[in-house]
């Protein structure tokens, strides 16, 4: 981890805290249990994000959802560290979300459970990214809607057995009419209901236009899939049609067959390394481009071009909220923690409190029975930490406790003191702007 220091990455998060006077409010953030997965809403764009690492309790009921409230303004739902996630089954996370469009499912997850996207009946697009059929299934009543719903599936098509297990599992059951889709490409897939296939593998005839092309036809349908080519070269030269492949050997007149190749890796920056498809014989570049370092191994080292990687990958909060009763007693909500899933301790660095709309900070420990009526002060104090000064904004004093070790996480209960208001206010009074970096 010698590079982490140079790697090291600043990042600045700012956290709403809202007031809502005789009123109770819906938690847009915090985690799943006592797990290290995390989920987070964004009311601006309706997007549902969960992020985290590992595991956690398998949803029995759709009451499981830590995000009930929201159903009705969830629009798109995305996994962030699907390689850190380790969501064993999807049940019942989604149920009736009935304004959710688009979703993604973690290929790091094994079970699509019933109910996991039961309801949702404005459910057009659905991306999955499993290397295998032998990596997940499907559970029936996964997708039940009452009415039929068009569906686009978007799934890696160079993956065969992926596409057979989608193809098998029973979508006209589900009241859900799927068109398949390419999910890196977006190019859509061709599928045969007659024959319960995508198309793929052994299901196709192949039939030989002249030597070297041939036509692919659907086995059960007979819908034509499009032409191909089939060369067969010796030392660059194809035995059926005469053509060559454009290569010379030594600087002779003999073309080269590539017939051996070899990949070359090479760091090219923190997140990606350079790769050369290069010819055994001639050295020729046949292929070349850039792609994500690989870390099957978990030990941050790639496995392809030996890079040492760090991962600054740190979860917080989305926004604080603040419920004051008539009688000026003060409830504040659970909003988990900040999740440490980086590659080695973070802290947070500094943390400054800013008020907005014509608030004022004061110190924590204030008296606010003696204030008048809306004033607009409030005090603050946010895990060991509180306001000591009166103005708009104040940088607060942290210890060792702001240090989070690696998998790590630190609790943030908070509290506030508020002058009382004259009438119902529900606004932001406050931001709060965290400061993160390699501790």
């Amino acid at each position: 981890m010698g590079m982490k220091r140079l790697l090291a990455l600043a990042v600045a998060l700012c956290l709403c805290l809202s007031i809502l006077p005789g009123a109770a409010w819906e938690t847009t953030s915090g985690t799943i249990g006592e797990s290290h997965v995390s989920w987070s809403f964004d009311e601006t764009s309706g997007r549902l994000t969960i992020s985290g690492s590992g595991g956690c309790e398998v949803f029995t009921s759709p009451e499981d959802q830590p995000w009930a409230a929201l159903r009705d303004e969830i629009q798109e739902v995305w996994f962030y560290d699907q390689a850190d996630l380790a969501i064993e089954n999807l049940a019942y996370w989604f149920t009736d979300c009935v304004n959710l469009t688009m979703a993604e499912v973690p290929y790091t997850t094994s079970v699509i459970g019933e109910g996991a996207f039961a309801g949702c009946t404005s459910l057009v697009r659905l991306m999955l990214y499993y290397s295998s059929g032998e990596n997940f299934s499907i559970d029936p009543g996964a997708f039940r809607v009452e009415e039929v719903v068009e569906t686009a599936i978007c799934y890696p098509s160079r993956n065969e057995s992926v596409g057979l297990v989608l193809a098998g599992y029973d979508w006209e059951a589900e009241n859900r009419s799927v068109s398949w889709y390419d999910v890196y490409g977006a190019m859509p897939l061709l599928y045969c209901y007659e024959g319960g296939s995508a198309h793929q593998g052994d299901y196709f005839n192949k039939v030989w236009v002249d030597s070297c092309r041939y036509n692919i036809y659907c086995k059960w349908c007979g819908q034509y899939l499009g032409q191909y080519l089939s060369h067969s070269f010796v030392n660059g030269v194809c035995t059926k049609c005469g053509k060559t492949n454009g290569s010379s050997s030594g600087g002779g007149s003999t073309s080269c067959s590539h017939t051996s190749t070899r990949m070359v890796y090479t760091p090219y920056s923190e997140p990606q390394h350079s790769y050369e498809k290069k010819c055994s014989s001639c050295g020729d570049t046949l292929s070349s481009g850039k792609e994500a370092h690989v870390d099957d191994n978990q030990d941050n080292i790639c496995d392809r071009c030996a890079y040492e990687m760090t991962r600054f990958s740190v979860t917080v909060p989305t926004s604080l909220q603040i419920a004051m009763s008539p009688d000026g007693d003060v409830t504040t909500a659970d909003v988990g923690a900040i999740v440490n899933r980086s590659t080695g301790d973070v802290k947070v660095s500094s943390l400054q409190v800013k008020t907005v709309n014509g608030w004022t900070l004061v110190p924590y420990g204030t008296d606010m029975a003696h204030q008048k009526v809306d004033a607009k002060i409030i005090g603050f104090s946010i895990a060991g930490t509180q306001t000591q000064k009166t103005g708009t904004t104040e940088s607060l004093t942290l210890d060792s406790r702001w240090t989070i070790p690696q998998d790590g996480s630190l609790a943030l209960p908070y509290d506030a003191v508020v002058s009382a208001c004259s009438q119902s206010v529900q606004e932001q009074v406050m931001t709060l702007v965290f400061v993160l970096e390699w501790a």
